[in-house]
């Protein structure tokens, strides 16, 4: 009974093995052909291999042995039949010897994949799983794996007299033309290459190229926020290989794969992430000995990819070899020093330069995409990216101030890529070295020559013996000297990383999208990492709901908010802010000139323009070429020569008007808004149609006054209206008194206009004198409806704007004594007498001008300019992309009170216009109230010339005293709205004609 139980037990042992076995070595095909890269699945066979085939398969093989031998012997003596057991027997034990032999090779050629792969630690989605042998552990016959420091100095290091430890030729990548690059050379060739690339790559020769680099970190954040724009999730991967795809296809061969325009990986993309996947497939087999078998073996979607990937280089070099003069890329200074190079032999063949360009699309692009993306995952993960944010935040108050010296200052930063670099290294393991003849110690033992050896990144950097807390992602470990004895690897793309990365912190916020992300780092990695899909939430920096929808900008401008609500915007958000799905706001002195000097020109937004009532464009609304026409008709009249002609007109009516102040000032304190509005109404009445509306002569209101203030305040409803071109329901629910004032606006243009032309062969001194001259060249002059249109403008423009600066510079300088007294004292040592202020003397007051120029600032009639729109093209605006479309505008009153542009922004300095002393920094070239470019405002020189000799006649004659009664303690200007213009207050003043002249 005994025997059979025996007998029994060795049947199912050996089946049992013989299952195993199979198992086994079923396991070992997919491993090898399928997934010798993906890390978790290959420790695991790794394990299971080494416990069955060269553990438990010995004692099973000879424990079945042991039984099969007592029922052969008990059966032999008994006289039963014994062969079969005997041969059992026999089989069981060659088992042994077979384990040894084929499972133990296995189980190195398995071992020897993970080295070569993803050597150390291994991550996992749902684990950490270590075989945990210490730091130096022999991985294959042939090879010792090593994970501390002193093992990378002892390999890597120049050690005089010694040999060079050469890279393992059977690990690097072959170039089908069989020519040596940077990556694969000896150690001559490869200090040659060093040296031909070296300025290139050094930190003086990337300034160079830092134009280029900023211009595509610039067009990802563009991208980016319209992705934003759309509230889904962004595939971060995806961007940042465009992003560096393209900027290293710019730097590379001085054109870009236009991955980003396109919102489309270049087809080059593809073919490089799958070469390398057949790379390492070719590395196994070539180093087993059988690459012949490589055909075979390669998935069909591998094949071909490596000489796709070399076609697209020889494509693109031989383009840029055919492009003449400097391209600004990487080869302006190759080409040079190879030039001079050859004529030592010393140069790069064409063969060189291939490869090399080759090496540096995969290595340059590849690599900063893999760290950019490991970076914003690992800073989600941990929460770190609210402090790394913070830190950009506040060290730029404009994105225009990131560049590659400014972000190198950045401490934190720095240190979020440097921990980075240790979590998820660019490239998680390099081809080891070869031992040179004669041996040499490693780590102090010595290791025999041909001996493969090598550190393993990941292995040494989740080390607890190399890092306290290895697993944990601590950005902070780097920002001061530590015990940590291991260096993570260089890595030469910090320059483009840092950059990137402190673009876009400082433009977006960033959340981690879990449920379509999971585990970022548990990927397969071929070379380099495979990497999954990396999914983000993006919020743009700035109000979200008028990014999204108009509706806020609309109530805010229908309100008369929109300036403040845009200052407070700009002061949370920075220079650049999107306030509507389709509109941007600058404040940046750089956005000035491409919005509104560009040639061709960014037409007007029509949208943001006060619609003609009459069908016909004015000069404030028309097109490119009708705005030349109607600029050349009227520039006589608003030229120095012209206005030279016009000033008796001018000093008649300020002469009047201190004439007014001085006959009704003992009556009380005066409102000088509104007599203000009396006063350059009546000069441009007389400039625009040679006779004064009166308002002076009758002391008393225009009512073409009250009907521009009221059409000025419907423009922002109509233009809402016109939006969503409901403009039919205006008259159904606007304002029965704006509707009124607007009909009654466009009627008193109309009559003068109307008047003008019936005395058309007159000659009155005005405006249309020259207008409604015949042209010598036959330019026919404007029609009744164009003269409307402009006449409005002219009338408005030329009225209001002026009348708004005089008003706000009396209040800035009333609120600022000191000031005051000084330009009163110099105005009245200037002037003996009255008759001697004139338009020409008063340019010549000290100070004035200053004074003037602050007011502006603090104060511009205009506090909007009108939006443009980019062309389709797109344009770069201060350092930003803007795509093709997009309503783009200069907040001048928001960019003149903005610390990022002037020192002490809200107070009132004119001595600031000196540009000295603490103001030296100040962005003065932002203040441009009469705007710049061909579309600039045509009266400036009458705006300047009415300003100064109200002011220095008002001066000269009276006392002002801020009448506190009425006033009280309203802050004047603070107080106001704005529709399009100032919608000003009285202002009560006291005027006392100064006591002795």
């Amino acid at each position: 009974m005994m025997i059979t139980t025996l007998q029994a037990t060795a049947v199912v042992l050996g089946s049992f093995m013989s299952g195993a076995m199979m198992s086994v070595y079923g396991l070992a095909m997919p491993a090898f052909l399928q997934t010798v890269t993906q890390s978790v699945q290959l420790v695991g066979y790794q394990r299971r291999l080494y416990l069955i085939g060269t553990t438990k398969g010995r004692v099973l093989a000879l424990t079945t042995t042991l039984l099969y031998a007592s029922v052969s012997v008990h059966q032999y003596w008994t006289g039963e039949p014994w062969l079969v057991s005997a041969a059992a027997c026999l089989t069981t034990i060659s088992l042994v010897p077979f384990t040894e032999i084929v499972m133990a090779s296995t189980n190195n050629a398995l071992a020897r994949l993970e080295s070569e792969i993803n050597r150390g630690i291994v991550i996992s989605g749902k684990e950490t799983e270590q075989l945990t042998y210490g730091d130096t552990v022999r991985i294959k016959p042939d090879e010792i794996s090593y994970a501390n420091a002193q093992a990378w100095r002892d390999i890597h290091a120049h050690v005089p007299g010694r040999p060079e430890f050469l890279k393992d030729p059977v690990r690097l990548p072959l170039a089908p033309n069989g020519v040596m690059s940077i990556l694969v050379s000896d150690t001559k060739n490869h200090a040659r290459f060093r040296s031909l690339f070296g300025h290139a790559f050094s930190d003086k020769g990337l300034r160079t190229q830092e134009s280029t680099i900023v211009q595509y970190a610039d067009l990802l954040v563009e991208v980016l926020r319209e992705v934003a724009d759309t509230g889904r999730s962004a595939e971060m991967v995806y961007y940042f290989n465009m992003a560096i795809f393209d900027s290293i296809g710019a730097l590379s061969f001085g054109e870009s794969f236009d991955s980003l325009k396109s919102r489309q990986l270049h087809p080059w993309v593809d073919a490089i992430h799958k070469n390398l996947k057949s790379v390492a497939i070719s590395h196994v087999l070539r180093s087993m000995g059988i690459e012949f078998l490589t055909p075979y073996v390669l998935p069909k979607e591998l094949r071909g990819k490596r000489q796709e990937n070399y076609s697209y280089a020889v494509e693109k070099l031989n383009k840029r070899m055919k492009m003449e003069g400097d391209q600004g890329d990487f080869w302006d200074k190759v080409l040079v020093k190879s030039a001079d190079d050859n004529q030592r032999g010393d140069g790069m063949s064409a063969g060189e330069m291939l490869n090399n360009a080759a090496v540096m699309v995969v290595a340059g692009s590849e690599t900063t995409a893999s760290a950019l993306s490991g970076a914003m995952y690992l800073l989600c993960l941990s929460g770190k990216i609210e402090k790394a944010t913070a830190e950009i935040r506040k060290s730029f108050a404009s994105p225009e101030d990131i560049d590659l010296i400014s972000v190198s200052h950045l401490p934190y930063l720095t240190a979020v890529i440097d921990e980075t670099l240790r979590m998820y290294p660019a490239v998680p393991g390099q081809p080891p070295r070869v031992v040179p003849a004669g041996g040499a110690t490693v780590c102090d033992r010595f290791v025999p020559e041909e001996t493969r050896v090598g550190v393993s990144h990941l292995g040494a950097y989740f080390a607890d013996y190399n890092f306290t807390h290895a697993d944990k992602f601590i950005p902070e470990r780097h920002l001061q000297k530590t015990e940590e004895p291991y260096k993570y690897d260089n890595y030469g793309a910090y320059q483009l990383v840092r950059l990137t990365l402190a673009k876009l912190l400082w433009h977006f916020d960033f959340t981690l999208d879990v449920d379509k992300t999971g585990n970022f780092l548990d990927q397969k990695i071929w070379s380099i990492w495979a990497k999954r899909e990396l999914y983000m939430f993006i919020k743009t920096r700035g109000p979200r709901w008028w990014a999204i929808w108009r509706g806020p900008y609309i109530l805010s401008n229908i309100r008369g908010n929109l300036v403040r609500d845009l200052q407070r915007l700009h002061q949370q958000f920075g220079p650049v802010v999107r306030i509507a799905p389709n509109e941007l706001s600058f404040i940046a002195p750089e956005a000035a000139s491409p919005i509104y000097t560009s040639n061709p020109e960014f037409p007007k937004d029509p949208m943001h323009l006060p619609p003609f009532h009459n069908g016909t464009p004015g000069i404030l609304a028309a097109d490119h070429a009708h705005h030349r026409r109607y600029r050349r008709l009227l520039a006589f009249s608003f030229s120095e020569k012209g206005l030279r002609q016009q000033r008796s007109l001018i000093e008649r009516s300020v002469n009047l008007l201190i004439t007014r102040f001085h006959e009704n000032c003992g009556q009380g304190p005066l409102d000088l808004t509104l007599w203000f509005n009396w006063a350059t109404f009546d000069i441009i009445g007389d400039l625009a149609f040679g006779d004064s509306f009166g308002c002076l002569d009758n002391v008393q209101t225009h009512p073409w006054i009250a009907s521009i203030q009221g059409n000025v305040k419907l423009i922002p409803i109509l233009n809402a209206f016109r939006r969503y071109r409901l403009d039919g329901l205006l008259r159904l629910l606007g304002s029965r008194k704006l509707l009124e004032q607007r009909r009654r606006n466009a009627q008193f243009t109309t009559d003068q206009v109307d008047r003008r032309l019936k005395n058309s062969s007159t000659s009155r001194g005005d405006i249309w004198d020259a207008v409604l001259a015949q042209k010598p060249d036959g330019e026919p002059p404007m029609s009744r409806e164009e003269m409307i249109s402009n006449a409005s403008a002219i009338v408005l423009a030329g009225s209001e704007t002026s009348a708004t600066l005089l008003s706000g510079c009396t209040w800035l300088l009333l609120k600022n004594p000191g000031h005051l007294h000084q330009l009163t004292s110099r105005i009245r040592s200037q002037f003996t007498h009255a008759s001697e202020i004139d338009s020409q003397s008063v340019s010549r007051v000290e100070g004035l001008q200053a004074v003037l120029e602050e007011s502006l600032r603090l104060y511009p009639p205009v506090p909007m300019q009108s939006n443009r729109i980019v062309p389709q093209s797109g344009a770069y605006i201060a350092g930003a992309w803007v795509p093709g479309g997009t309503s783009v505008g200069l907040q001048q009153f928001v960019a003149c009170r903005s610390s990022s542009n002037f020192h002490r922004p809200e107070e009132f300095l004119p001595e600031r216009w000196q540009g000295q002393g603490e103001f030296a920094h100040d962005r003065r070239e932002v203040s441009q109230p009469f705007s710049i470019g061909p579309r600039n405002c045509i009266g400036r020189q009458l705006a300047y010339m009415e300003m100064r000799l109200i002011i220095v006649q008002l001066l000269w004659h009276f006392d002002l005293r801020l009448d506190t009664t009425r006033m009280k303690d309203t802050d004047w200007l603070a107080e106001q709205g704005i529709w399009i213009l100032w919608d000003k207050k009285p202002l009560w003043v006291t005027l006392e004609p100064r006591k002795k002249y």
